[in-house]
């Protein structure tokens, strides 16, 4: 088997780690690489899918190729909360997600459309930091969070200087 490389996203950064691994590899062993002392409480989904994969299944039999992006977190679903006008909808997520089709769904949830829906972003409600849509929602959940992220959402800022 070759080896691939794969995009790991992680409750512990918000930028992937880009790791080399045979294809052959099991997610086990991948859990095990990426979170060796915390691998048996950790799951693994393929980038915006629902369902983690089974610990067993080989990467290539998970159709994980080169470059493609994977999550590892303990929540095997987030709920996410988010506010807008002093109104609030919340959603489950696969960890996965990313942020564009949580901001997506956001958009719908408060109706907003068109002119109203453009320029819109999704930002950390402690801390107020925009999220890049690339991202995976489940990189801005820690372990102490309980599987809740609260989100606003509000018009971009550009920032000139």
């Amino acid at each position: 088997m070759k080896d691939i490389e794969i995009y790991v996203h992680t409750a512990h950064r918000r930028e992937p780690e880009l790791i080399t691994i045979s294809e052959g590899g099991t997610v086990e062993e991948l859990l095990i690489r990426i979170a060796p002392g915390e691998h048996a409480e950790m799951v693994l989904f393929v980038e915006d899918e629902e369902q983690p994969r089974e610990r067993h299944h080989h990467l290539h039999d998970c159709h994980i190729q080169h470059r493609h992006h994977v999550h590892i977190h303990r929540c095997r679903e987030l709920e996410v909360r988010v506010s807008y006008n002093g109104a609030k909808h919340e959603h489950k997520f696969a960890p996965a997600k990313t942020v564009e089709k949580v901001l997506h769904w956001a958009l719908g949830a408060f109706g907003l459309k068109g002119h109203d829906a453009m320029n819109k972003v999704l930002r950390l409600a402690q801390g107020g930091d925009e999220l890049p849509e690339a991202a995976h929602i489940g990189s801005f959940v820690k372990a102490e969070q309980h599987c809740v992220l609260d989100l606003h959402l509000t018009v971009h800022r550009n920032v000139n200087g």
